[in-house]
């Protein structure tokens, strides 16, 4: 039988029961390789390793975890206020800056700066003042 497929038998037996068959080809490949027997051996010391080894945590370590979840779950309630505080000058900056470049627009295309035309209206007569009112 092909090495890969012992191997795959070797790891399986190591998780769950092997079928009989399954069990009579890996004695057999065990038997005729070398090399597979020593995957078996280097694979049965790393699990003695790894059943002593046990993963721990420091005493109190979950509820030192849980008071600082909910220490930071109250600061973001308590600090959106000042987020909003901070951000207000961004958004500040960007909005003067966009009403600067539409007046230097209307300048520039209009050739002056008056309430009309600002709002759009310079040329408005009343024919069309009377027509705009009645749609």
């Amino acid at each position: 039988m092909d090495y890969n497929k012992l191997y795959q038998l070797l790891l399986k037996s190591f998780d769950e029961e092997l079928t009989t068959t399954e069990h009579d080809t890996l004695n057999s490949g065990l038997a005729h390789s070398e090399a597979l027997r020593q995957e078996k051996e280097r694979l049965e010391r790393t699990e003695e390793l790894l059943t002593d080894f046990s993963f721990g945590y420091a005493p109190k370590f979950e509820q030192d975890v849980m008071i600082k979840l909910k220490g930071a779950s109250e600061v973001k309630e308590n600090d959106w206020l000042q987020s909003l505080v901070a951000l207000f000058p961004k958004v500040a900056f960007s909005g003067l800056a966009v009403i600067a470049i539409m007046l230097v627009t209307i300048y520039y295309s209009e050739g002056m700066l008056s309430w009309e035309a600002v709002m759009g209206i310079e040329d408005l007569t009343s024919d069309s003042a009377e027509y705009l009112s009645l749609q």
